[in-house]
């Protein structure tokens, strides 16, 4: 049986619903005066957060940065404090900094200011940096926007010095990552040793179809920029891979445009994700390495002609000789890397020690001097790699003796002045003060010294 109210019933009943009704409002009113109290305040700043709970001996030995990147625009955020630890942050391109670090990012996020804040923050401004092309986040496609002028000139230039970074043509298939990290590591190159060009980046993943469309659009391209260009010289075709086979083989290398039917001459840098992958710490030092065969190769005037480089190689050590272009590429490459923010303080040992036990005691039984080692030749196979990379090792020992013997200024850059106009061997004795034949004696009587003599000498 349903329940009759009173009338006075009815009037608290409608007493207590009106006053619930007027609490409610009250406290949606009071909210949404938060909220746009909020969306007022004028901040606009990145917040990059380290989340990662790896003590900064790790970080230093593994080079393992990790870190949380989130846009906000509103009140400060609550951070998590770090007990008895120093506060650290890391910037866009993976360098970490100490609190109070102010600067530019590095990466893609290197057009804004930032300042490290306690604790382990990174506040920066954010200005829309330059994005660099042919990412397969579909920024824009595989063309850069610093598209090489067409030089109106009688002769082409060749090793000249060039400003910011070159254009990079990276494959469908590469992400954004991977171009940061090439650029960011060129970058530190090119600081270090001067930048030359013209040169062109290209940046192949695993993926063959997407190298291939990169090799159509590089001919296309040159195609249009040079009269002079050869479709069934330059171009790939079913016998000729130009970018193809580092998705298929992985690796890196550098080719020189420095031909007699060229009106424009240039040097191509090819970085693939395979041997090393971005994510080994020898990405970093290979690409530093491919960088250094762009400065040689700046030194170097001789023009390819009819298909004859014997100039070209002549002062590179020899026609198929590595010693001594990859041994300074090699070198160089690893020293300026191990004086980087951020790298463990053994770095360089750790490397050299690794190249002197693989290599050293195989080539000092070796029936051929280190002058006639070609790079087929199997002196010491280590990783699963191809025997000739041991040419490299004891190349890269024996630029390190050199550095010793004369001074790193003299090998890097003193030497390499003279390298165009006096040959190889000229450029050699007149800054080295001994033939090469002589250098390489005593540098096989300095290895059979054994590896912890071997240690003493470097930087």
């Amino acid at each position: 049986m349903q329940r009759k109210y009173s009338r006075d019933e009815l009037r608290n009943l409608i007493r207590i619903t009106l006053l619930a009704i007027a609490l409610m409002f009250g406290a949606i009113a009071c909210v949404s005066q938060q909220i746009s109290e909020k969306e007022s305040l004028p901040i606009n700043v990145v917040i990059k957060q380290e989340i990662s709970a790896t003590s900064s001996t790790e970080l230093d030995s593994k080079d393992k940065d990790q870190s949380e990147s989130s846009t906000v625009n509103d009140a400060p955020i609550p951070s998590r404090q770090m007990e008895s630890k120093p506060s650290r942050c890391t910037l866009s391109g993976g360098e970490i900094v100490e609190q109070g670090w102010a600067g530019n990012d590095t990466g893609h996020n290197s057009c804004n200011r930032c300042f490290c804040g306690d604790p382990g923050v990174l506040g920066c401004t954010k200005m829309a940096c330059e994005p660099i092309v042919g990412t397969k986040d579909k920024i824009t496609p595989a063309i850069s926007s610093q598209e090489p002028d067409h030089p109106n000139m009688t002769e082409p230039e060749w090793g000249r010095a060039i400003t910011g970074i070159p254009p990079i043509y990276a494959a469908s298939d590469i992400d954004r990552s991977t171009i940061d990290l090439a650029t960011k590591w060129y970058k530190v190159a090119t600081d270090a040793w001067g930048n030359y060009g013209p040169t062109e980046i290209y940046i192949i993943g695993s993926n063959i179809e997407a190298a291939r469309k990169v090799e159509d659009d590089f001919c296309d391209r040159h195609k249009k920029l040079d009269s002079g260009w050869k479709t069934e010289w330059d171009c790939a075709n079913a016998n000729y891979e130009l970018f193809t086979r580092y998705a298929k083989e992985g690796s890196a290398g550098v080719s020189t445009y420095n031909r007699d039917y060229l009106d424009y001459y240039f040097t191509t840098v090819t970085l693939s994700t395979q041997r090393p992958s971005p994510d080994e710490e020898d990405y970093k030092v290979v690409t530093m390495h491919e960088y250094f065969h762009v400065y040689q190769h700046a030194h170097i005037s001789d023009t390819e002609k009819n298909g004859d480089k014997s100039g070209r190689e002549s002062k590179m050590g020899g026609t198929d000789k590595p010693w001594f272009a990859e041994g300074t590429a090699e070198f160089f490459a690893q020293l300026l890397y191990s004086r980087q923010p951020g790298v463990r303080a053994n770095y360089l040992e750790e490397i050299m020690t690794r190249k002197y036990t693989s290599s050293v005691n195989g080539y000092l039984a070796y029936d051929k001097g280190l002058k006639d080692l070609s790079y087929a030749d199997p002196i010491g196979c280590r990783w699963g790699y191809e025997c000739w990379f041991a040419t490299y090792d004891v190349g890269t020992w024996f630029i390190a003796y050199l550095v010793d013997q004369v001074g790193e200024e003299t090998v890097i850059v003193d030497y390499y002045k003279d390298l165009d106009s006096l040959g190889f061997e000229g450029a050699f004795v007149k800054n080295f003060k001994k033939s090469s034949d002589e250098m390489v004696r005593d540098f096989d009587m300095f290895l059979g010294a054994g590896l912890n003599e071997a240690l003493k000498i470097l930087p």
